[in-house]
């Protein structure tokens, strides 16, 4: 009884981030993440990595990166910070595949992947700043926090020196 319940919370732990990554754009009740890195991969594919890091629990489908021709890469925001538009948390990655070179991809294999990610820990700073339904102009809401220094009232989820 104990294996199954293990199996299902497995799963649906998996299920779950893995609908995090993927979809065709953030939903309107997606989490706003706001985030810098220690090198810029705004051009490079996010995955998702298990807790232990040993594994890719979740990657975008090739419809996932190239919406309508194009690619959603992360927004700019001012002071080098990002806006996520693909679903990302702490224990996303990014590979050292742009999105043109993943999108060019004949076939994606999750172990293959794993030996293409670039930096284990690439987050300086994260912040989840809300429900993206609650703005009409998400992204000049999220530049007027930045300049004014509000994302201390955004819940920090990565801060590393």
């Amino acid at each position: 009884m104990k294996q199954c319940l293990l199996f299902l919370l497995t799963f649906a732990s998996v299920y779950a981030n893995a609908q995090s990554m993927s979809g065709k754009a953030p939903a309107a009740s997606a989490q706003i993440v706001i985030y810098k890195t220690k090198a810029n991969y705004s051009k490079n594919v996010p995955v998702l990595l298990s807790a232990d890091q040993k594994l890719v629990m979740s990657y975008p489908a090739k419809s996932d990166i190239n919406i309508n021709g194009a690619f959603t890469y992360p927004t700019k925001l001012p002071k080098g910070y990002l806006l996520d538009n693909r679903g990302i948390n702490a224990n996303t990655v990014f590979l050292d595949l742009t999105y043109e070179e993943y999108f060019k991809m004949e076939k994606i294999d999750p172990l293959i992947l794993a030996t293409h990610i670039l930096d284990k820990q690439p987050f300086l700073q994260m912040y989840s700043c809300g429900n993206r339904m609650d703005h009409t102009n998400l992204v000049e809401d999220m530049k007027i926090l930045i300049k004014k220094n509000k994302l201390k009232d955004c819940k920090c989820t990565v801060s590393q020196p």
